[in-house]
């Protein structure tokens, strides 16, 4: 940066000062920021000294008090080739998209502190010195010497959301303008300005400044200091400038306003009828709930198309979209959020029906069977789950959920918040889309999922119509909706409609609240953990296909899987944990080469690594010397471990620079980890292809969670299916009554040959233990030198059992007893229904009742 631009005697009728910056090129700058006369009125107005002024004026300068106090220069530079060879050089820079919850448009990558462009060095120095050192005279703020700068372009739909560019030490914000001559108020792009409501948040436009070529405009940055940049409407012109702020002294900023989160309604009590009459009887199918189950416990998310019966839902979109718009109302505060909703009062009888239908006790269940989330007193939880419910006195509440009708429109958002009471729950959330039509992506309103502390997206969900979107999170990730743009003025429906349904899986162990509150309030800033990128896995599923069953497209989970935090009680305790943020970089260190120096916890091939009880020892003693306790410090090396599998995937081609500093560190620190690392090709669902995923070696024995690959049992909720490998030829029935059928010797045959190429279900298994294939007695009962092909089958389990090592007979024990319980169940059912219709054979019973039919547990 240049030296400060020595002090010279203006002319009052001078209109321009020509300096040379460097000897590049020649700029002439208003002489405004010479007159002493001019200075002095501004100066007195921004001291209130003009007492019944709302603004000052004084020749190209205009001041202005409200909203908060801004000012506008016209005419910074007089000499027009400058500007235009300022353009050109500009446009000939090299420009990034920058795309978040917030803004949309393009940034350049030239460092303008110490670019040599002749025309971008002489209007940064004169920014720099000048102007900076006329805004210190004129507001009395002292600003130091750094200051930030760029170039923005803004084209078509590109736009920044209503913020108010508090950070760190920002203290002047300013744009200075170089858009063409012709902009116009059509074309948007206008700097709009909010007023307050009692609550100090951002409540109504009030001001809109046109842009205007060789304008500058600064104001002060302050927690009134709300605006935004308005989308840009023209398609043939660009907003181009150069922006950026000025720093000083922090001053002390009010706590933010925390919103009380929506209050959760109990679930209601619904008919069967009522109930049947809006479900797709496909999702009552056993198999199709453990299609979905396998899908959702991979991947935390999942989109059921055509979910509610077709005139159902056609009804529901006619009323929602005939609605008179006086009665939708919108929804803020702007720095928040910016849709339509509508009281549930306003609404039709239809609607009101199908809230009914999502808020009740049998849609829960329907969820919990869908999902493997215990969002029901009667849905089944783990053996691990209960263990711990039992052990700390936890108890489910009552099933509640927040529904709220919604409507997206052109200029529609929700946007990310450090004060967002939400994000201390672990929550589903159930979105059905109405009257979307075809969406495209381009004209947003895509729901997008972020880990805290990362910019990388994990999930983006486009609108489908009739279709639910279950998304599972946890309270590191946050979620946005993103700004929907003009394009949707040239579609039919000029936007869309949905329901939302947020469901919580709280505990008495969770905040409350009030508590939520006044822990968002005293939470600094700056507090970020760091977040292992991906969404969390409820439960371990079981291998199934359904073509209405369809990951949503644009995820991006499957790529960054780690295996370990597929393990089921992984999955459900992950809810609950949360990675420690108390250790030091020293201490991180220290941790990171003790568990190198113990390889039982990633290498597979080590005796001990199955050896549960060394492990937790292990953990124990050391987590003590940081005041942890073991399954602290283990989940903080998963933590690490995952997030070095998936940038050693994801930045393995690019330079070390474009890396963050703690990224660089795990990729260094966590390198032993790179011969543990093992591709694999994760499981395909009908109309969705995953792409390879990066894993780190399963080591799931210190879950106490079996490596017999149990997810084919998938015991409670859905049909019965025993594995391919030991599937018996005769026909079984599943808990809804309908037959189904496996052919033992294919699976056989497919086990003797297997494909190189494949992913075979061995490698699930425990190292030097083999599932042995039943004998030909057992496949073929006419073969067995038995009186009864049961007594065969007995032979060969009780055989298989007696080789369980005993970690895996206590879980085995467990699982077969629940399974011989739940057959004797429908033994009775079927018996009843044969005394009360002795000529029937069939084994259908309620839907509805099988859902809600309480499980035995094996104690």
């Amino acid at each position: 940066m240049s030296g400060k631009r020595k002090s010279s005697k203006s002319n009052a009728n001078t209109t321009s000062k020509k300096t040379r910056i460097k000897g590049q090129c020649e700029i002439s700058v208003n002489s405004v920021f010479e007159d002493e006369a001019v200075l002095k009125k501004l100066t007195h107005f921004v001291e209130e000294e003009l007492e019944n002024e709302d603004s000052c004026e004084c020749g190209d300068i205009k001041a202005y008090r409200r909203p908060f106090f801004h000012c506008m220069l016209s005419n910074l530079v007089q000499n027009e080739d400058f500007i235009a060879n300022l353009q050109d050089e500009i446009l000939d820079l090299n420009f990034v998209e920058k795309n978040n919850d917030l803004y949309k448009f393009h940034q350049s990558t030239e460092d303008l502190k110490v670019t040599k462009l002749p025309n971008l060095s002489a209007i940064r120095d004169v920014i720099y010195t000048s102007v900076r050192e006329w805004i210190i005279k004129m507001t009395g703020i002292k600003l130091s010497t750094q200051v930030d700068m760029s170039c923005a372009m803004y084209r078509y739909t590109d736009v920044l959301s209503c913020h108010d560019d508090e950070l760190d030490d920002r203290r002047v914000a300013f744009i200075y303008y170089l858009v063409p001559e012709s902009w116009n108020e059509g074309d948007g792009g206008r700097l709009q300005l909010f007023s307050l409501d009692d609550n100090g948040e951002p409540k109504e436009i009030i001001k809109n400044l046109i842009p205007v070529q060789n304008s500058f405009v600064f104001f002060e940055v302050t927690p009134a200091s709300f605006h935004q940049v308005e989308e840009v409407l023209t398609e043939d012109k660009t907003r181009l400038s150069i922006s950026g702020w000025f720093h000083g002294p922090r001053i002390d900023r009010p706590s933010p306003y925390v919103e009380a989160p929506p209050t959760a309604s109990l679930s209601v009590s619904i008919e069967e009828d009522d109930f049947y009459s809006w479900l797709n009887p496909q999702y009552l199918d056993s198999a199709t709930q453990a299609s979905i189950k396998e899908t959702f416990v991979e991947e935390s998310q999942i989109e059921l198309s055509n979910f509610l019966q077709e005139n159902m839902y056609e009804e529901l979109a006619s009323l929602l979209s005939g609605i008179d718009r006086s009665k939708w109302s919108n929804k803020g505060p702007p720095n928040k959020r910016n849709y339509m909703s509508i009281d549930v009062n306003e609404l039709p009888d239809h609607v009101t029906k199908c809230l009914k239908f999502l808020q009740s006790d049998a849609f829960f269940l329907i969820l919990s069977s869908l999902t493997g989330l215990k969002l029901h007193e009667l849905a089944e939880v783990s053996d691990e789950e209960e263990e711990e419910e039992e052990q700390t006195n936890q108890k489910g509440d009552s099933p509640r959920c927040h529904c709220e009708v919604r409507k997206w429109q052109h200029g529609s958002y929700t946007l990310v918040h450090d004060t967002d009471a939400e994000t201390k729950h672990c929550a589903l959330d159930a979105v059905l889309y109405i009257g979307c039509g075809d969406w495209q992506t381009e004209y947003g309103g895509i729901t997008s999922y972020i880990a805290k502390g990362e910019d990388e997206e994990l999930l983006s969900v486009c609108p489908t119509p009739n279709s639910l979107a279950l998304v599972y999170r946890d309270t590191e990730t946050l979620k946005f909706v993103k700004h929907i743009n003009a394009r949707v003025n040239d579609t039919p429906n000029k936007g869309f409609m949905d329901i939302s349904c947020v469901k919580r899986e709280e505990r008495e162990s969770d905040f409350s609240d009030e508590e939520s509150i006044k822990s968002l309030k005293s939470c600094p800033d700056e507090e970020k953990q760091e977040s292992n990128g991906r969404l969390p896995t409820p439960s371990n599923p079981q291998d199934s296909d359904n073509p209405v069953v369809q990951p949503m497209s644009d995820s991006i989970l499957n790529e960054e899987e780690d295996s370990a935090l597929q393990d089921e009680e992984l999955g459900l305790r992950a809810r609950r944990c949360k990675v420690p943020d108390s250790l030091t970089d020293e201490q991180e260190d220290a941790l990171a080469e003790w568990f190198q120096s113990q390889p039982l916890f990633f290498d597979q091939s080590v005796r001990d690594f199955k050896n549960k009880d060394k492990r937790e020892r292990l953990l124990e003693e050391k987590a003590q010397d940081f005041g942890l306790q073991g399954k602290d410090i283990m989940l903080w090396f998963k933590s690490q471990r995952t997030i070095y599998g998936r940038l050693k995937k994801k930045k393995s081609g690019l330079a070390p620079q474009s890396l963050t500093a703690r990224q660089r560190w795990v990729m260094r620190t966590f390198s032993f980890l790179s011969p543990y690392l093992i591709a694999r090709n994760s499981r395909n669902l009908a109309k969705h292809n995953h792409a390879p995923e990066m894993r780190v070696d399963d080591d799931s024995w210190d879950e106490d969670v079996a490596q017999l690959d149990i997810s084919q049992y998938d015991l409670h909720p859905g049909p019965l299916r025993l594995p391919e490998s030991i599937a018996s030829e005769q026909e079984l029935v599943n808990m809804s009554g309908t037959p189904v059928r496996a052919d033992l010797r294919t699976a056989f045959i497919k086990q003797e040959t297997p494909d190189d190429s494949t992913e075979q279900t061995t490698e699930t298994l425990p190292r030097n233990h083999h599932l042995q294939p039943p004998t030909s007695e057992v496949l073929d009962p006419g073969r067995s030198s038995s009186n009864s092909p049961r007594t065969a089958w007995a032979n060969w389990l009780t055989a298989e059992v007696m080789e369980l090592p005993e970690e895996l007979w206590r879980k085995f024990q467990r699982e077969s007893f629940e399974l011989v319980m739940r057959y004797k169940e429908q033994q009775q059912v079927h018996r009843q229904q044969q005394s009360n219709h002795p000529g029937s054979t069939s084994g259908a019973t309620s839907h509805f009742a099988t859902i809600a039919q309480p499980q035995h547990q094996f104690r």
